[in-house]
Order: C-alpha cells, then sequence, then structure tokens
C-alpha cells in the first residue's frame, strides 16, 4: 500500500509517567503501557501524536537515533498498538484523509494488497453505514474498519457492485492520481471489502461451500452478538444509565377489559405431574387441527406455570427493577410480553389478550372473532372450521428497549435465546398438562402491531406458539405409552 499514513485512533491519548513509562489511554480506559524506550521511539510517538506520518518515516526515525538494535522493538510496538486499536492508517490526498483503516480485533494487521490487473468487486457481506458523523464500511469476516473520509471513496463502493477493473474505475474519481485508486483499492482489498474476481467472474466467497451458505444479515448478527471479532462493548454495560429511565420490570396495563384467571392448585400439579423425563421423552410438536379447544383452567394453569411473575423472589440493588419468573432471562430483565389470541377458550370472548404476570390475569386488547382469523391465517392455520378446534395462539413480544438499556452487541441476541428457552418451557408444560404443542418459525410482526396497537419498534413479536387439547383422558395416554416403551 503506498501513502499510507500511521496516526492516532480517535479517543487515543499517550500518558508518559515519570518513569518514563507510555501509558495507551482510550477514554478513560487504560490499554497497554509501554516501557524502556529509545529516544527514537519516543520522538515517533510524538509524531504520532502531532499529526501522525508514514510508518517508513517513523522506522527511519527509531534506526537514525536509536540504532539498529531498537528497529525489531518499534515494530513489536506498533504491533501492540495495532492490536488494541491506538492507532489507524489513513490514505491522504493532500492533506484531506480519503479513508482511515482502524484494526477492530485482535489479529487484525494492515498488510499490503495489491488491486492486480483483474477485476474487483464488493464483498457480498460488506455494511456500509453511518457511525457518528462519519460514513464506515466493514465486513464480519475482517478485523478491520474502513471509514470513508471522502465522498469520492463511498462512490467508488457503489461503482464496485459490479466487476470493475482500476482502469474502468478511474474516469469516476478525475481528481484522483493513478497512486491514489491504487493505494484505496488496495486498502479495500486488506480489509475485506473488496475481492478479486477470478476468470470464471467468481470471488473467494462464491467458491466456498461455507460463505455460501450464509446469509449476509445472519453473519453480521452472529459476529457482532459475539465478543472477539469486532472492538464494540459487549455485555451488561448500561450504555443509557444517566440518559434514560430504564423501562419498568413490569408493562404498565392496556386493555379495557380484565379477566382474572381460575386459581392454580399448586399441590395437584406436583402430585400430578409426570416426571421430568416423561415430559422431554413425550414432547413433540403437533400442528392444527388439535382435538379440542383449551380450557381456561388448563390456559390459567399453562401461564401460571410458564410465565408468572414469582414475588416470593427480588433482588435489591440492581440497576433497574428486576424480578423473578419460572423461566431464565438475561440479567432477569424479561423482556417478553405474552400475548394470547384465541377464539374459543370459555370465559374469555374471541380476541386478543395481554397476560399480566404480577396480577396472573388477561386484559382484552383487541376483541372479535375476525382478528383471531385474520392472524392464525397469517401463521397458515385455519381457524373458520370446527369451533372447537381453535387453537390458542401465545405471542411472544420483545418490549426491546427493557433489554437494550442494559445490554450491548448481545442484546437481540439474548432476546432469541429466552424465546427459545420460553419454548422449550411450554413444550414440557403443555406435555406435562396432556395438550399438544408447536412453535412456529417466524410471523409476520408488523400485522400483529398493526391489529394490538403497538409500535414495532418499541414492542413486536419474537416467536409464537400454537396450543390445543387432547382428547381423552391427558398426560395419560402418552405417558402410560412412554412407560411402555421405556419398560
Amino acid at each position: 500500500l503506498h501513502d499510507l499514513n500511521l496516526e492516532l485512533a480517535p479517543g487515543i491519548r499517550f500518558a508518559r509517567e515519570v518513569s518514563g513509562r507510555v501509558d495507551v489511554v482510550r477514554r478513560g480506559r487504560h490499554l497497554l503501557s509501554l516501557s524502556g524506550l529509545g529516544p527514537g521511539e519516543v520522538q515517533a510517538l510524538e509524531r504520532l501524536v502531532a499529526e501522525g506520518a508514514p510508518s517508513e518515516e517513523l522506522a527511519d526515525l527509531v534506526l537514525e537515533i536509536d540504532g539498529p538494535a531498537a528497529l525489531a522493538h518499534w515494530y513489536g510496538r506498533v504491533e501492540r498498538l495495532h492490536g488494541c486499536g491506538a492507532v489507524r492508517e489513513t490514505i491522504r490526498r493532500g492533506d484531506c484523509p480519503v479513508l482511515h483503516l482502524d484494526v477492530i480485533a485482535p489479529g487484525g494487521r494492515v498488510e499490503p494488497r495489491s488491486p492486480g490487473a483483474g477485476s474487483l468487486v464488493l464483498s457480498r457481506f460488506a455494511v456500509i453505514r453511518r457511525e457518528g458523523s462519519t460514513m464506515v464500511a466493514e465486513s464480519p469476516r475482517s478485523r478491520m474498519r474502513v471509514t470513508l473520509a471522502d465522498a469520492d471513496a463511498a462512490a467508488l463502493l457503489h461503482r464496485l457492485s459490479i466487476p470493475q477493473t482500476v482502469g474502468s474505475l478511474a474516469p469516476a474519481v478525475p481528481g484522483w492520481t493513478p497512486t491514489t485508486l491504487r493505494s484505496v483499492l488496495g486498502a479495500l482489498v486488506a480489509a475485506g471489502i473488496v475481492l478479486h474476481v477470478d476468470d470464471d467472474d467468481r470471488t473467494e466467497e462464491d467458491r466456498s461451500p461455507t460463505l455460501r451458505t450464509w446469509e449476509a444479515q445472519d453473519l453480521q448478527f452472529h459476529v457482532h452478538s459475539r465478543s472477539g471479532r469486532h472492538d464494540r462493548p459487549v455485555g451488561g454495560v448500561l450504555p443509557f444509565q444517566g440518559e434514560l429511565e430504564p423501562l419498568p420490570a413490569l408493562s404498565p396495563p392496556r386493555g379495557t377489559r380484565r379477566v382474572a384467571l381460575p386459581a392454580v392448585d399448586r399441590d395437584r400439579i406436583e402430585a400430578a405431574d409426570p416426571t421430568l423425563f416423561q415430559a422431554m421423552e413425550t414432547r413433540e410438536s403437533r400442528r392444527p387441527p388439535f382435538d379440542r379447544a383449551l380450557e381456561l383452567g388448563e390456559l390459567s394453569t399453562l401461564l401460571w406455570r410458564t410465565a408468572r411473575v414469582r414475588p416470593e423472589r427480588r433482588w435489591e440493588g440492581a440497576p433497574q427493577e428486576v424480578l423473578s419468573r419460572p423461566h431464565a432471562s438475561g440479567g432477569a430483565t424479561f423482556p417478553l410480553e405474552w400475548y394470547v389470541v384465541q377464539g374459543n377458550v370459555e370465559g374469555l370472548g374471541p380476541g386478543i389478550f395481554h397476560y399480566l404476570p404480577g396480577e396472573h390475569a388477561l386484559e382484552e386488547v383487541v376483541a372479535g372473532t375476525g382478528v383471531v382469523h385474520e392472524l392464525l391465517a397469517s401463521y397458515g392455520v385455519d381457524a373458520t372450521g370446527s369451533a372447537r378446534t381453535v387453537p390458542v395462539l401465545l405471542v411472544l413480544a420483545g418490549r426491546f428497549g427493557r433489554i437494550n438499556w442494559k445490554y450491548r452487541s448481545v442484546a437481540y441476541a439474548l432476546l432469541l435465546k429466552e424465546v427459545g428457552v420460553v419454548f422449550q418451557s411450554l413444550h414440557l408444560v403443555a406435555t406435562a398438562m396432556g395438550l399438544d404443542g408447536c412453535p412456529l418459525g417466524t410471523g409476520d410482526d408488523l400485522r400483529f402491531a398493526r391489529i394490538a396497537g403497538l409500535d414495532s419498534e418499541a414492542e413486536a413479536p419474537v416467536g409464537e406458539f400454537l396450543l390445543g387439547g387432547i382428547a381423552g383422558d391427558g398426560t395419560g395416554v402418552r405417558l402410560r405409552s412412554c412407560q411402555a416403551s421405556a419398560s
């Protein structure tokens, strides 16, 4: 790569101690310490602080003042500075930066790459977005991020949506010298944003059986919901503490009619329940038509066992209000709201009901058979036949602000993991109660939000589960079968 200028990354400062040690700090957080510095290395660091310089010039400065033996130490220090994201490489056109290259994960390194004489094309995994007041390009396959500081550099990426040679790209950036163009393309290749195209018009991504199976948004989501391949904060970092009030643990009531659910006999459940092994062995997913509709007492028991608030368990001193419920939740945030869509549970009337876990009650959100049929039809379920077979649809809606307030990078991943935990809980409890159930793979969150009157960016469905009854004597039918096969 030509014309690369080594500079301090944004937010980095060097703090020189009395002992001569230099601490590298980003926004108050210590990244690393450099000790045993020679006079030439100190001057090179001062050049970095002032305006930066080409890597070769800094190395020549160290060589001239500290001697050949110091070069290996200097290259090692630069490697460490790159590794913690303290320095960046910048391509300039005159006094104006064109793009910056930042290492965002351990192992990232700005290495010279030639754009070559063949064609280049934008990676299908590349993401171009705004970050603050700058435009950045990154890929979940790369350990570097490109900041586009020049409008022509952004236009260049647009042209690369189809294969282009260096020669065919030159007219798009008439103000650039051939050296600048090749340097920029080489940097984009080094960062994995742009790929070489082979004679068969394919890139390495096209040839790889593994990469071909990935959708771009899925790989991006996977990488950024884990640590190690990006430089964003991960985990319960409380990014909005002191700026936004956290949402309460329980969503405020919003319905028009309150329905108290029948009391649950805990002793009877403990006495009659099958073992965990039996429930797991007999669990299966079954779609409608079910044998019968649910009874109100069954719905009450199912919700009590899987979703109620357990008032006997509390945590004190947490930065946001937390509580305890029967299933696991990241940081005890419990961001899922439970909705019951039903058409034939006696005592309710057809419509959409919101579960109030602190009161173990339902509140009516929308009434009418029409909304039930519309929602079930959107999942491929026919609810227009025999009324007794109309299933209950449980809709789990993510209350995003509840978990986003605490977590960064992993918030949505934690939300989906919680949906999986709830699905297994529903399956096992339904099996123990002699009910049929089936989790659904996807749904129309905008349709549900419109019908239920939700702001889909604040709260929207992230999981759905169908429930129905089994004819006969409930758990005995399937559990006797399980015991017979086990014996």
